[in-house]
């Protein structure tokens, strides 16, 4: 996974705007693209 380049203000201004579920909801998504949903950690 790359890391992000320097943030601009706008790009963290616009991150803090958004609503907790829609970050939560972004969050799940890329996790799912790194990580089989259906596998266990057990």
């Amino acid at each position: 996974m790359a890391r992000h380049p320097r943030w601009t203000l706008s790009q963290v201004t616009e991150l803090f705007e958004k609503p907790l579920l829609e970050l939560l909801f972004e969050a799940q998504q890329i996790h799912r693209q790194h990580f089989d949903p259906q596998q266990g950690t057990g």
